[in-house]
């Protein structure tokens, strides 16, 4: 797979902006609207709701997935979309579906076998090898029809979009069955927040 040459990516400009509720002040990451996005995903302030399991285990090994970023990059979905079309198909289909025993969640990359969250633990490095930004990437905790599972999520300068371990077209996020749980905070990954569905 050749490496795509002179790709852009930018940094959206972003804010925090407090709202009144039902419940109270709630703290929502906001986005430039120069971003001509189909559709970017929501979050509040609620730092460590849903966090997945084993995620915790997963940052102490490896903690370049889980140091602060402080910005979110977003790349051109025109320029990128074969890459990750081609990487997001490749690790699907180079991957055997196992189930961590004992209903215990090892994150790892998959390495040829695995589950959810290895198919994207594993599309993450090749991404950036192809010369996509780490800070366009987040992990995302959601539920399809009742199962759990955990998504890549790459931002775009036409919204978010999703990296399925069950299919390999990138989807743009609204266009999913998901009921969206949790995703990294962009400010900490090692911090999950809830989604504003």
């Amino acid at each position: 797979m050749g490496k795509p040459s002179q790709k852009s990516h930018q940094s959206p400009t972003s804010s925090l902006a407090l709202f009144h509720g039902l419940f109270g002040w709630v703290l929502i990451e906001s986005y430039s609207p120069a971003i001509a996005a189909d559709f970017c995903i929501r979050t509040n302030g609620n730092e460590n709701w849903r966090v997945p399991n084993g995620f915790s285990a997963f940052c102490q090994n490896h903690k370049s997935d889980c140091g602060k970023a402080g910005r979110l990059d977003m790349i051109s979905k025109d320029e990128w979309k074969d890459t990750l079309v081609e990487i997001n198909t490749q690790v699907n289909r180079g991957t055997r579906y196992v189930l961590d025993r004992y209903l215990h969640d090892h994150w790892k990359a998959a390495d040829g076998v695995g589950d959810c969250e290895d198919y994207a633990i594993e599309k993450r490095p090749k991404l950036i090898a192809a010369g996509i930004p780490a800070s366009s990437m987040r992990y995302a905790f959601v539920e399809n029809k009742g199962e759990p599972r955990i998504v890549l999520i790459v931002r775009t300068d036409d919204g978010d979009r999703v990296l399925d371990m069950n299919t390999d077209t990138i989807y743009p996020a609204n266009k999913t069955a998901f009921k969206w749980l949790s995703i990294q905070s962009r400010w900490n990954p090692r911090k999950w927040l809830k989604v504003e569905n």
